[in-house]
C-alpha cells in the first residue's frame, strides 16, 4: 500500500481485520460462522460458531507466540480451505504476523522458490504437507515447524479442539503493516507475489461488504477464499461446501447441492465454473432457491448470467464482478442491468460488458501503445496517455483496495503507475468504457493480434466464433507468426468452417481455423483459456 493509500485508514486505529471478526464473536457468539460441509453427504454439516473460531484463534495464538512468532514475522500456511486454514490467518494476524499462501495450483518448484525468497520463520501445514520437508531442503531449513491436529517429530502441535483460550487482543496494526503474501496466477508471466497489508485487507473487505451487501444472518456458499474473509468480518455465516474447491471446473455438483439445502444458504459467490456444474446438478435435484449469487475470477457472459438464475428464488437476481488478485472488485453487471446491447454484444464482436465501475475505484483506459508510459507522471501526463469512451486500451486503476506494489517491488515498474504519488495498477486486461461508462472487456492486451493491418483482441472473435453451431470453445492467439483461431468441438458434433468463418465480424482464411478435442484451462478457476499451453498444444 502507498503512502497515499495508507492516508486513507487513519494512523490513530488499528486497520487489523481481527477486530472486525472479534467484534462479530463478542456480538453473536452462538451464530454460525463456518459450516463445514467438505464431506458432506458423508459425514454431517459441522458447525463452527464465531465464539468456537475465536477460541481456536485465541489458542493458536498462545502456541504460536510462546515459540516466539511476533510481528512481523512470516509464516508459511500449508493448510486445506477449512475452518483451521481460518482460524490460523486469525491466529498469525492477531499476532502481527504475515501469513504466506502458496498456489495449490502452481508447479510444485515454485514452492522451493517461495521458500528462499521469502525466509520464512515458521511452517504450519497437516500431517500429509510435512512430507514437503523430505523433498525440499529449503522447507527442512524453516526454524519452526507446526503440526495441526496431531503430533509429529520436530514439531509443536496445534490442538484442532482446545478447551482454553487465553484472551488477547488483536495487534494493534498500522495501515501498511504486511499481512498476507499470495502470488499471481503466472497465467501470462512468471507468478508475482501479491503483498496484500492490514489496511488493504481493510479496505477490500469494504469494497467488497458494498458490492456483495453483506448482512448478518445470511449464509454463504463460496469457492473463493478471500470472500471468507469478508463474511467473518461482517458476521456472515459460511459454507464450506463439498469437493476441490481449488478445482471448482470438477465438483460433483449433487452433493453440493444438497449442501446447500442443508445448511439453508441464501447466497452463493464463486468462479463460472463452480455455478456451471451447479446449474447442471440441478437435472437431479432441487434448485436452493438463492437470494443472491455473484460469480467473477473468469469471464461471465450474459449467456451465463442469465442460467445462472435457475438456482435463484423468484425475483432475486446474478451479478457478475470483475476484478484481479491486484484489485478486487473492479466493476460489477447485474443481471438487471442486461439490456439488447450487452446480450447481444459479445456475439457481434463488441467484446463482454462487465459493468460500471465500483464507486471506490478509479478507472482509466491507458492507450495500448508499443512504447509504456513513464512509472512515474503527473494527472495532466496520465490523462494525455488515456484513450475516449469507445476506443480500446489498458483498464488502469487506482483505489484503497488496489494493490499498489509487489513484493520487494519486483515487477512494479511494468504493473504499476505512480501518478502524483498515488499508485495505480495496469490489470494487463484490453477494454473500452462505451457511452453510458460501462466497462467492457476484449481479453488480454498481450494476446492482441494483427489481422490485415487491423489490431485485435481475443474477445472480439472467440465470442462471435462460440455463438457458432458445433463450437464449445474458441480461442484467438498468434501461431508461427499468424492469427490462428482455435476451435474447440462439441462432443459429437464438428463446426461447418465456412459457415463460421463468414459469421465473423472480421474476415479470416480458413487455414487460420484449427480444430483441437480441448482447449486448455487455467488451474486455478478452471475457466479461462491458458493461452501458453494452447501454444505449447499447437
Amino acid at each position: 500500500m502507498s503512502g497515499a493509500e495508507a492516508a486513507n485508514v487513519s494512523s490513530n486505529v488499528s486497520s487489523n481485520i481481527v477486530a472486525l471478526f472479534d467484534a462479530q464473536a463478542n456480538a453473536q457468539p452462538e451464530a454460525a460462522a463456518l459450516l463445514d460441509g467438505r464431506q458432506y453427504p458423508q459425514k454431517p454439516l459441522k458447525t463452527f460458531r464465531f465464539a468456537d473460531l475465536q477460541r481456536l484463534s485465541l489458542a493458536w495464538a498462545d502456541t504460536l507466540a510462546r515459540s516466539g512468532i511476533g510481528p512481523g514475522d512470516r509464516v508459511l500456511v500449508a493448510l486445506r480451505v477449512s475452518p483451521a486454514l481460518y482460524g490460523l490467518l486469525l491466529a498469525l494476524w492477531r499476532l502481527g504476523a504475515v501469513a504466506i499462501l502458496p498456489d495449490p495450483s502452481a508447479p510444485k518448484d515454485q514452492l522451493d522458490h517461495t521458500c528462499q525468497r521469502l525466509q520464512p520463520s515458521a511452517f504450519v501445514g497437516i500431517p500429509v504437507a510435512h512430507l514437503l520437508r523430505l523433498r525440499y531442503a529449503s522447507v527442512r531449513r524453516i526454524p519452526r515447524h507446526f503440526c495441526v491436529g496431531a503430533w509429529l517429530p520436530w514439531t509443536t502441535r496445534l490442538e484442532d479442539n482446545p478447551t482454553e483460550a487465553p484472551a488477547r487482543d488483536a495487534w494493534r496494526a498500522p495501515a501498511d503493516s504486511p499481512a498476507l503474501i499470495t502470488f499471481t496466477s503466472g497465467s501470462t508471466g512468471r507468478p508475482k507475489a501479491a503483498c496484500r497489508s492490514h489496511g488493504f485487507l481493510r479496505a477490500q473487505y469494504q469494497a467488497i461488504l458494498g458490492t456483495l451487501q453483506l448482512q448478518p444472518g445470511d449464509v454463504d456458499a463460496t469457492t473463493l477464499p478471500v470472500f471468507v474473509l469478508a463474511n467473518l468480518a461482517a458476521g456472515v455465516s459460511t459454507l464450506l461446501p463439498p469437493g476441490d474447491i481449488a478445482r471448482p471446473g470438477a465438483i460433483e455438483p449433487v452433493p453440493v447441492l444438497q449442501a446447500m439445502q442443508a445448511s439453508g444458504v441464501t447466497r452463493a459467490s464463486g468462479s463460472p465454473a463452480f455455478f456451471r456444474q451447479l446449474c447442471q446438478g440441478l437435472k437431479e435435484t432441487a434448485s436452493p432457491q438463492l437470494h443472491h449469487l455473484h460469480t467473477g475470477g473468469a469471464p461471465v457472459t450474459p449467456r451465463m448470467i442469465l442460467d445462472y438464475a435457475q438456482l435463484m428464488a423468484p425475483r432475486c437476481g446474478v451479478t457478475a464482478v470483475y476484478g484481479s488478485t491486484e484489485a478486487e472488485p473492479i466493476a460489477e453487471l447485474p443481471a438487471a442491468e442486461l439490456d439488447e446491447k450487452a446480450l447481444t454484444g459479445p456475439e457481434l464482436g463488441h467484446g463482454l460488458p462487465a459493468g460500471r465501475p465500483i464507486e471506490s475505484v478509479q478507472l482509466r483506459i491507458l492507450q495500448d501503445a508499443e512504447s509504456s508510459p513513464p512509472f512515474r507522471l503527473t494527472e495532466t501526463e496520465l490523462e494525455a496517455h488515456c484513450v475516449d469512451a469507445g476506443e480500446v486500451g489498458e483498464i488502469t486503476v487506482a483505489g484503497a483496495h488496489v494493490l499498489g506494489g509487489y513484493l520487494d517491488g519486483e515487477g512494479d515498474e511494468q504493473a504499476k503507475l505512480e501518478v502524483d504519488g498515488v499508485r495505480w495498477h495496469r490489470t494487463g486486461d484490453a477494454g473500452y468504457l462505451d457511452a453510458t461508462g460501462r466497462l467492457w472487456l476484449v481479453g488480454r492486451v498481450s494476446a492482441a493480434v494483427t489481422v490485415d493491418g487491423q489490431r485485435l483482441y481475443p474477445f472480439q472473435l472467440e465470442y462471435p466464433a462460440r455463438a457458432q453451431p458445433g463450437v464449445a470453445a474458441a480461442a484467438l492467439l498468434t501461431h508461427d507468426g499468424e492469427a490462428c483461431l482455435v476451435i474447440e468441438p462439441e462432443p459429437g458434433r464438428q463446426p461447418d468452417i465456412e459457415q463460421l468463418v463468414s459469421a465473423l465480424p472480421v474476415a479470416l482464411p480458413t487455414r487460420a481455423i484449427r480444430l483441437v478435442k480441448r482447449i486448455p484451462l487455467d488451474r486455478r478457476h478452471n475457466a479461462k483459456i491458458d493461452y501458453g499451453a494452447l501454444r505449447a498444444l499447437l
